[in-house]
């Protein structure tokens, strides 16, 4: 016969359980910070794994990418040996200023000291002959296109310039260069930062065309607007291609004097001076040159029927 004791249950509103040893230890000492980041982590193992190798494999990729991007200097590979094409930074004029020893010639980093009594380098490269006797003295210098006055404190430089032309003056010679840009055309220059410079010598004469050269932008970017600076009298022209090598042509963009921004998108140019300048005569008409022609003979027409009648009274 069961005793009462053991079969007998309490009642639910009476019923509680002793908590557990490790709940109690939760209650009594939560977990801190620390300890429950590792446990996520502990949990998320493979996560964690994941999100390290997506991070370690972003940064060797993007360091390659900066070890193998060449440098300005690397764009194409000239080919024609006479014309010496230099991809650098552009330079600086030749300055002549005064001093208290003489004439000095500023070129750059480089300055180079020239006593009144020596040759003075033009910026062609010839030597002009100085007569005179030394800084002591009177020095004239016959430089052609000059038109500087200098002197020293014990005699005086003199700089002739030719005499005046009737003829309209030429315009002032500048370098043939290129600049490319990663940015687009705005809306007076050219976005981004400076993708690459390319500096080409003067051409041999005008109607003597010099050999193309292709070049590639550095690590195959493309450029999205340029500046091309030149004389009209060099004849340069740049075609501008979609694909490296100069593949897929997309327009050709002429050197002038003016600071003028073109864009477009490209991944290699072709440049070549010494173009001769097309005759007008075999370029024919303007586009719709006939349209405006007959539009303008038809106003003047509408404008010649016009009368004014004789019997027409004034208001009094």
């Amino acid at each position: 016969m069961e005793s009462t004791q053991y079969s007998r249950l309490p009642d639910p509103d009476t019923f509680e359980l002793e908590p557990d040893y490790f709940e109690l230890e939760k209650l009594l000492h939560p977990p801190t910070r620390a300890a429950r980041l590792k446990d996520w982590a502990r949990r998320n193992a493979l996560l964690v794994g994941l999100v390290a190798l997506f991070f370690c494999v972003a940064i060797l990729y993007i360091a390659a990418q900066l070890a193998s991007r060449p440098g300005l200097w690397h764009i194409g590979r000239p080919s024609g040996a006479s014309l010496k094409q230099a991809i650098e930074q552009p330079t600086q004029q030749p300055k002549i200023v005064e001093t208290d020893k003489g004439i000095l010639l500023e070129e750059g980093p480089d300055q180079t000291q020239i006593e009144g009594d020596n040759g003075l380098l033009t910026q062609e490269g010839d030597a002009v002959e100085v007569q005179g006797g030394g800084n002591n003295g009177n020095v004239t210098l016959d430089v052609p296109g000059a038109d500087v006055v200098a002197g020293d404190n014990n005699g005086q430089a003199t700089l002739q310039s030719p005499a005046p032309q009737q003829q309209d003056p030429p315009e002032p010679p500048i370098p043939i260069k290129a600049v490319f840009y990663s940015g687009s055309e705005g809306p007076k220059a050219c976005r981004g930062h400076v993708l690459a410079v390319i500096n080409l010598p003067k051409p041999a004469g005008m109607g003597v065309p010099g050999p193309a050269q292709c070049y590639n932008f550095p690590g195959e970017q493309f450029s999205g607007c340029a500046n091309f600076w030149a004389n009209k009298a060099d004849g340069c022209a740049a075609k501008v291609f979609g694909e490296t090598n100069c593949r897929t042509y997309l327009n050709t963009a002429a050197f002038m004097v003016e600071n003028r921004a073109v864009g477009g998108h490209w991944r290699s140019v072709e440049v070549q001076c010494g173009i001769p300048e097309p005759d007008p005569a075999t370029l024919g008409k303007p586009p719709m040159m006939d349209q405006i022609s007959s539009m303008v003979d038809n106003d003047k027409a509408k404008g010649g029927k016009r009368e004014v009648s004789n019997d027409a009274q004034l208001p009094a």
